[in-house]
């Protein structure tokens, strides 16, 4: 294991922000590599320490021979989001100074890789897949950053760039198990999906807010498809697993999830052998764009109805939003059939807060995908 640290530069006086990345296997292995981080959202914490506990199997998994190629982690992806403390209460989902979710507006490269691919006449390469990330890692390289968030988020873009399996741990306020992937990747979603235990899988041909996992897949496709290759052959698949809630944390899940992860990247090939935990289906698999999200008509206390994992019908009721003074009830109801599979962790809410999410099969008249 190799232990890479990357400064970010931009640094007040008396300050150094770094980015630390832990390298398994060989650079120059012809293996399949693949690329782990956590806490972008640094105050989604759970798949921080699942990490850990997955760095701890393969630096086992190394030292035993049973690396086949090449596997970066990230276990805290976001150290700029680790230090905003505000009167005591943790802040990382977005940077203080900008306003900018850490997750979103991450780094385009599809333009330039494709004029250089064009320019240096090696769109017709035998190794097509090897020459773009080659591409994508110089393009990478040259970029000067402005700010400290614009280096963070190339810094990462470039750990990622050559592996074939990018995996991207967030959290949601309480949640089921589920995952965000492209629709052109779903049957590398069911696989992960399959082996993370991931209860949802939710799809789109782009996300919106270029957050890291469907910048680079989305880029890719559009690579492949200027230079008219079929879209499945792209060799890079990538996904946000949601590992439940923020308060989810304990050794034993983290122990489970990093088994779970161990046994996914064994059925990608990344590590030799036979997946130690079986398989299991998940139990939906829907489009993003079919996502009901219900909303506070008005501030009030906060009071569910439903359970995570719970099959919602038309018409049932979700939430009830009460008035602290009055007593006035406002309910929420479902107009979808499908999971409820997250809800927000507060009590007390505002006018037009995103209370609960259910995931249904039949695409809605929605505008941008992903909340802020």
């Amino acid at each position: 294991m190799r232990h890479q640290t990357i400064p970010l530069g931009f640094d007040t006086p008396g300050s150094s922000t770094v980015l630390d990345a832990f390298i398994f296997g060989s650079d120059n292995s012809n293996g399949p590599a693949a690329y782990l981080q956590a806490g972008l959202h640094a105050n989604e914490v759970p798949g921080v320490l699942v990490l850990q506990y997955l760095m701890k199997a393969l630096t086992a998994a190394e030292n035993n021979g049973e690396l086949t190629g090449k596997v970066t982690v990230v276990p805290a992806a976001n150290p700029i989001g680790l230090r905003q403390f505000i009167q005591g209460q943790h802040h990382g989902r977005f940077d203080l100074g900008s306003g900018e979710n850490f997750n979103r507006r991450f780094v385009a490269f599809s333009d330039e890789v494709c004029r250089r691919l064009r320019s240096e006449e090696k769109e017709n390469s035998r190794d097509f897949a090897r020459v773009v990330k080659n591409s994508i890692q110089q393009v990478l390289g040259e970029a000067k950053p402005a700010t400290q968030l614009a280096a963070l988020r190339i810094a990462l873009t470039r750990l990622a760039s050559d592996a074939d399996t990018i995996l991207d741990l967030h959290c949601d306020r309480e949640a089921c198990l589920h995952l965000y992937a492209n629709e052109h990747q779903l049957d590398d979603a069911q696989l992960l999906a399959s082996h993370v235990g991931a209860d949802v899988v939710l799809y789109a041909p782009e996300q919106g807010g270029a957050s890291f996992d469907d910048s680079i897949v989305t880029q890719w496709l559009d690579i492949y498809r200027r230079f008219q290759r079929p879209l499945e052959t792209a060799p890079v698949f990538a996904a946000t697993i949601e590992l439940r809630g923020r308060t989810d944390i304990d050794r034993q899940i983290a122990s489970h999830d990093a088994a779970r992860l161990l046994a996914y990247l064994t059925a990608r090939g990344v590590v030799k052998g036979t997946p130690a935990i079986p398989a299991t289906r998940p139990s939906c698999v829907a489009p993003l764009s079919g996502v009901e999200v219900l909303q506070s008509p008005a501030a009030g206390l906060l009071l569910y109805h439903q359970e995570i994992g719970a099959n919602i019908a038309p018409g049932d009721l979700v939430a009830e939003i009460i008035h602290p003074v009055s007593g006035e009830v406002h309910e929420l109801r479902s107009n979808i059939e499908g999971c409820f599979f997250a809800r927000d962790h507060e009590r007390y809410v505002s006018a037009g807060h995103n209370v609960s999410f259910v995931s249904g099969v039949v695409p809605l008249d929605k505008g941008q995908l992903l909340t802020a």
